[in-house]
């Protein structure tokens, strides 16, 4: 008995951690429909900062939560003030790759400034023995700061004028500005109360478990299922989620096996959600881009084909480094047309990438290891992530808005989990092995290289057929008014399902190559919420909707990635980060709505008019 009671009270604990740390994202995005990418890199650098105050002057982590808390505050409204503020009423996913690159560029300084070692503040406060079931004190302290700060932040909102202007926000704009509130400085204290609960859990959690920059990514995860489970823009959702999720792991963890008992112990392993609502599903949407490519469709094409014959004949002109530069251009372009279908052409904000291309790995990986042979491998792993997405399509598609985003989100969460427990198939935390490709590695690069350079043809082939199909024009209808195209008889969840499809079926390929390619799969590396941000930012830097943007934006993303890199290898995650804020401020329609024409027209006019003033100067 005192074991089941000891999984409850270790749930409990970790539950109310949870709750302290989801409370802040979901009032952000429920109240600002903003997905905070900041929000894991805030926890982080709230833990830090205690530590090193701790490790350096002895403040006490208890003493630095009022300290951090006003800090982390500070900082959130500042930046939502800032920045966030210029684009709030912009689609779920320009915000959303605004606070991307914020955050690759808070990750990066931290890496740099504190690096990556698990970090936690010993505090020797000794342990209750309640009849068997043992409570730490440094966690029971924890739990009861978590729950009294979450308590205080219920009781402001529900008491305090600020508050009420937060609540009045969140259920109707427009309402509360005709009643005078001002919306801009509500949107901005909000973020900030997001930043400062972050901060809080952040030094909270390094009073329990190590903190480390690589559990950001996790931490955000569980944001995400823990507002799937409790709602959006809630308190008391947030709090019940967070407990939920907190029972749920602690069960697993003893029973099942396999899985992460808490983000301390995956940090010593990586490091060592009526009028307001159908208004919210409006500004989630991604619009229709009726942005059409700036060059001729036959200008078009014929740089395309230059360009899959320069990748062709990449082992033939540079070393292994630029095959598998080739390679990683070929891949992300797979993956960016892929979720154009979706996220493009029928203006839905999936992020279910990560999903479909880590169950691909999996299959594929399994496939291989049973004696499949590779191809043969690949093959089945596309038709299984293809039926996947079809069946899992018809449920998760009637969820709009930012509801459909974190579903889509939680599946990547939840198919990761599976892979953690399911021990005996695809062995858990440790990974998979599969066999290694023979033939030496300049064999390997060529055949990873035309296999990912294929399924980036086919892609591009699929594209270019829905886009002059029917049913690319009734995606384009679903995005611009879904109800309208409803009305005049288009079957959308039909055409909603084929998108989502779609959507997977060269992301399952995609998945089975690449764990054929790197020989080791793991569940933190297959489902990474890393790649499932990635592919739509690369999307929106092309050009969303279109046949050749997320291809444009695909390369132009790994371009620059691997330039910086190589150049600032200190600084290189921050600098893209700037370069893609700078990029939502200045060219938020992608890198095809540039008049390119336009600009050659005026680089010739001038070319002429030099010309002709240094041949009137000669004639004098």
């Amino acid at each position: 008995m005192s074991l089941y009671a000891q999984i409850v009270v270790n749930g409990l604990m970790l539950g109310a951690l949870y709750a302290c740390i989801a409370v802040g994202f979901s009032l952000v995005w429920g109240v600002l429909n903003v997905i905070n990418m900041l929000h894991g890199s805030f926890i982080v650098l709230g833990g830090y900062l205690a530590y090193f105050a701790w490790l350096h002057w002895q403040v006490s982590p208890f003493v630095m939560l009022l300290v951090v808390s006003v800090g982390l505050f500070l900082l959130g409204f500042l930046l939502q003030y800032g920045l966030v503020n210029r684009v709030v009423s912009q689609p779920v996913l320009t915000t959303l790759t605004l606070t991307f690159g914020l955050d690759m560029i808070l990750y990066n300084l931290m890496n740099v400034w504190f690096d990556a070692t698990p970090r936690r503040i010993s505090l020797d406060l000794g342990r209750l023995d309640l009849n068997g079931v043992i409570v730490p004190n440094d966690r029971l302290l924890a739990m009861l700061l978590a729950l009294a700060m979450t308590g205080v932040l219920y009781l402001v909102l529900r008491s305090s004028r600020i508050g009420r202007a937060i609540v009045a926000v969140r259920m109707d704009r427009d309402a509360a500005t005709l009643m005078g509130i001002r919306v801009g400085r509500v949107y901005a204290i909000t973020f900030g109360i997001g930043a400062l609960m972050a901060g809080a859990c952040g030094v909270l959690m390094s009073v329990v478990f190590p903190i480390t920059t690589n559990i950001t990514g996790l931490l955000l995860g569980k944001a995400f299922v823990i507002c799937v489970i409790g709602g959006l823009g809630t308190v008391p959702g947030a709090l019940v989620g967070g407990l939920a999720l907190g029972l749920i792991e602690s069960v697993a963890g003893n029973f099942l096996g396999g899985a992460e008992r808490d983000p301390g112990r995956l940090a010593a392993d990586a490091g060592a959600v009526d009028d307001a609502a159908h208004r919210a599903d409006r500004q989630a949407r991604v619009p229709m881009n009726a942005n059409r490519s700036r060059f001729p469709a036959r200008g078009a094409h014929l740089l395309f084909a230059g360009g899959v014959l320069l990748l062709a004949a990449m082992p033939f002109l540079a070393d292994n480094y630029f095959v598998r530069l080739a390679t990683f251009v070929c891949m992300y372009g797979a993956l960016a047309l892929s979720w154009n279908f979706i996220g493009g052409y029928a203006g839905y904000p999936s992020f279910s990438t990560a999903a479909f291309v880590g169950l691909g790995s999996y299959v594929g990986g399994l496939l291989q290891n049973a004696g499949v042979p590779m191809v043969l491998a690949w093959l089945g792993a596309t038709v299984f992530v293809s039926l996947f997405a079809a069946l899992l399509g018809g449920a998760i598609l009637r969820m709009k808005g930012h509801y459909f985003a974190i579903g889509s989100i939680t599946l990547v969460e939840v198919l990761r989990m599976v892979a953690s427990l399911w021990v005996d198939v695809t062995g858990g935390g440790d990974g998979l092995n599969i066999r290694i490709l023979g033939g030496g590695p300049d064999f390997a690069g060529r055949v990873f290289l035309y296999a990912m350079l294929a399924v980036m043809l086919c892609a591009w082939a699929t594209t270019l057929a829905v886009e002059r199909s029917r049913l690319g024009f009734g995606l384009r209808c679903i995005s611009q008014n879904e109800e309208a195209a409803d009305m005049v008889g288009i079957d959308t969840n039909r055409y909603k399902t084929a998108a989502y499809t779609l959507s997977a079926v060269y992301c399952g390929t995609v998945g089975a190559i690449y764990a054929s390619w790197v020989s080791y799969i793991a569940p933190t590396d297959a489902f990474g919420i890393l790649l499932t941000l990635k592919v739509p930012v690369m999307a929106m830097l092309g050009g969303l909707g279109t046949v050749y943007g997320p291809l444009v934006g695909a390369t132009a993303f790994v371009l620059m990635e691997e330039t910086i890199w190589a150049r600032f290898l200190d600084y290189h995650q921050a600098i893209l980060g700037v370069v893609i804020v700078l990029l939502i401020f200045f060219l938020p329609g992608g890198l095809l709505k540039i008049d390119y024409r336009r600009g050659l027209a005026r680089i010739r006019s001038a070319a002429w008019a030099r010309a002709g003033r240094a041949t009137a100067t000669e004639v004098r």
